[in-house]
């Protein structure tokens, strides 16, 4: 898969093992707004290929949760790439668009003018966000609690 990924995508690697080179060289990998990793012998070059999605994601990450906040929307957390917001049930479905357009605004900050686009899920009370495989851990936080 990857093998068919580099043959399709021939652009983004030769840019991505540019990055990687100039890290190398350099000794440091940095975001678009400057976050620095050094480098050193003991980087691994998996870490070096990983760096600028992973580095860049979360910058956009950062950057939509101050939007989100400056615009009103009550964020509960960031889960992984994503963020669980709060409203009435009554205001929820305007919450998330306006959530997913200024994560759509924060990528094309970091982007470039690339917008990337979410999707989202609402759960309406009683119903409640549960992860994959968290149901034996929500349980357990129930039993503790009560």
């Amino acid at each position: 898969m990857i093998r068919q990924h580099r043959n399709n995508f021939r652009t983004f690697w030769a840019w991505l093992e540019g990055a990687v080179d100039h890290a190398a060289l350099s000794k440091s990998i940095e975001t678009v707004f400057g976050w620095r990793m050094l480098v050193t012998d003991k980087t691994k070059r998996g870490t070096l290929l990983n760096y600028p999605m992973q580095s860049n994601g979360a910058e956009m990450m950062r950057l939509a949760a101050i939007y989100g906040i400056e615009a009103g929307i009550e964020i509960c957390c960031p889960i992984h790439d994503a963020f669980l917001i709060c409203a009435p049930s009554s205001e929820i479905e305007e919450a998330v668009a306006k959530m997913q357009d200024i994560m759509a605004r924060a990528s094309r900050v970091v982007l470039g003018d690339l917008s990337l686009r979410s999707d989202a899920k609402v759960y309406h009370y009683p119903d409640r966000y549960v992860p994959e495989g968290g149901e034996a851990m929500w349980d357990r936080v129930q039993r503790l609690v009560h």
